[in-house]
C-alpha cells in the first residue's frame, strides 16, 4: 500500500516507527477511524533493546485527544511463535531445513565412541562465532517475563577463551565485517567450525521461550557440545534435544562457565545423549512435511493475530 490512509492495519517490527510519525498516523485516522497499528516482532534483541515496555500487548501513543493505540505481537504477548518440533527462525529460509538435513543424515551415524573421538582430537577446545557487545545494556533481565539478555555474558565468555587461544570469530573481533556482508554467512559458519572444537557456543541473543535460532541447530552440526542457556520451566528445547546432551549456562557467569567446560565436564559422559541427539534431529529433518505443516500452523496463528487486532 502506498498511501497509508488508503490501509485498515499498519504493521511494523519496532514501536519506535509510531513514535516517529505520530502525526502522520493521526492524519490517517481522521481519513480512516478503523485504522489499526501493530508492532509484530520476531526478535526479541530488539525488544528488550528498544522497547522498555515490550511485554505489554498495548501500547497508548500519544496524549489525550491525539493519542492511539498500538498493539504488540511478539514472543512475549503471544503465542505465535509457539512450536512443537521446529522453531519458527529456520522455516524463514528453505537452505536451513535442506542443509540440516543432510547434515545431521551423517551425523547420526556417527556412534558415543566416534564422538568422544572427535572431540579429544578437535584442534580448538571451544568455539564462538558472534558479535561482540560488551555494553551493560546488552545484560538486562526481565525476570517477571522470564527473558534474560546474553549478548554480554557471550562475549565476556568469548574473551576468556580468546585469551586462551581459542577459536573466536565475528564482529568485532578484529575487524568490522557483518555476517550480513558475507555471501553466504551460514555456510561461512559451517565450514568454519565443521569439527574444529569440542565445545562451541550456541548462546543466543536472549533466553525466551520459543526463540530458539540457528545457533543451537549449528553447534550440534558441526560437531561441538553446545553452551546453551535454558531458563527454568523452560520446556521448549526438550522436544528438540535431551537436556543432557548440552551444557545449561543459565545462571552463571562467564568466568564460571569457562572453569567448568576447562575443569569439570567429562566428555564420555556426554558421548551417549549427544549421539541420541544428534539421531533425533536427524529424525526432524528428515520429515519435509513437518516444515510446511509448522509454516501453515504459524500463517494462522498470525493471522488470529491481525484478526484480534482488528476487532478490537
Amino acid at each position: 500500500m502506498s498511501q497509508p490512509q488508503e490501509a485498515d492495519l499498519l504493521i511494523s517490527g519496532a514501536l519506535r516507527d509510531f513514535l516517529e510519525h505520530q502525526k502522520i498516523i493521526l492524519r490517517c485516522k481522521q481519513n480512516n477511524s478503523r485504522l489499526k497499528c501493530m508492532v509484530f516482532s520476531e526478535e526479541p534483541f530488539w525488544d528488550w533493546l528498544w522497547d522498555p515496555c515490550f511485554g505489554q500487548p498495548i501500547e497508548i501513543v500519544g496524549e489525550g485527544s491525539e493519542a492511539f493505540e498500538v498493539y504488540r505481537v511478539n514472543h512475549t504477548t503471544s503465542d505465535v511463535f509457539k512450536f512443537e518440533t521446529l522453531p519458527y527462525f529456520i522455516t524463514t529460509e528453505d537452505y536451513f531445513f535442506e542443509r540440516y538435513r543432510n547434515w545431521f543424515l551423517e551425523n547420526a551415524r556417527l556412534t558415543p565412541k566416534d564422538w568422544i573421538e572427535k572431540w579429544n582430537s578437535a584442534p580448538f577446545e571451544f568455539a564462538y562465532v558472534a558479535e561482540k557487545r560488551v555494553s551493560d545494556k546488552f545484560a538486562v533481565e526481565f525476570p517477571e517475563l522470564a527473558v534474560f539478555a546474553l549478548c554480554q555474558l557471550r562475549t565476556r565468555l568469548a574473551q576468556l577463551a580468546r585469551n586462551r587461544g581459542q577459536l573466536v570469530e565475528g564482529n568485532g573481533w578484529g575487524h568490522n565485517r557483518k555476517r550480513q556482508d558475507l555471501d553466504d554467512w551460514h555456510l561461512d559458519k559451517y565450514q568454519l567450525l565443521k569439527g574444529q572444537s569440542k565445545f562451541v557456543s550456541a548462546l543466543e541473543n536472549t533466553d525466551q521461550k520459543f526463540y530458539v535460532t540457528e545457533k543451537l541447530f549449528d553447534a550440534y552440526a558441526v560437531g561441538g557440545i553446545p553452551l546453551y542457556s535454558i531458563a527454568p520451566r523452560r520446556t521448549d528445547i526438550l522436544k528438540l534435544v535431551p537436556p543432557e546432551s548440552l551444557i545449561n549456562t543459565f545462571g552463571r557467569s562467564a568466568p564460571d562457565i569457562d572453569d567448568y567446560i576447562r575443569n569439570n565436564v567429562s566428555t564420555k559422559s556426554f558421548s551417549e545423549s549427544y549421539a541420541t541427539a544428534q539421531e533425533k534431529l536427524n529424525s526432524i529433518f528428515s520429515r519435509l512435511e513437518e516444515l510446511e505443516f509448522t509454516r501453515n500452523r504459524f500463517a494462522a496463528r498470525f493471522l488470529r493475530e491481525i484478526t484480534k487486532v482488528m476487532n478490537s
